[in-house]
């Protein structure tokens, strides 16, 4: 049960048809590379404690690949700063 959960949660996040592949490679940490994790990712509903433990804070991929240092419990305050930018 805990892998089916895992796994419908952080594959749905990376893939999909509606995500952006790219065909070439960049510098990590480079601007390039910010632009790609936002834009070969998604999130699902974010915000409240409930929704967050329930996905394991996995329904903040953007914020996972725009800050990967980040503690997952520090993404409830980051989001709505990403979504301003």
């Amino acid at each position: 049960l805990t892998n089916i959960h895992g796994f419908l949660t952080i594959v749905t996040n990376h893939a999909g048809e509606d995500l952006y592949k790219f065909d070439t490679e960049v510098k990590p940490r480079s601007g390039a590379f910010y632009v790609r994790q936002v834009v070969s990712s998604t999130n699902y509903s974010t915000g409240t404690d409930s929704i967050d433990f329930w996905h394991g804070w996995l329904n903040y991929q953007i914020e996972h690949h725009v800050w990967p240092d980040l503690s997952m419990l520090q993404y409830q305050r980051g989001a709505p700063e990403l979504k301003a930018i």
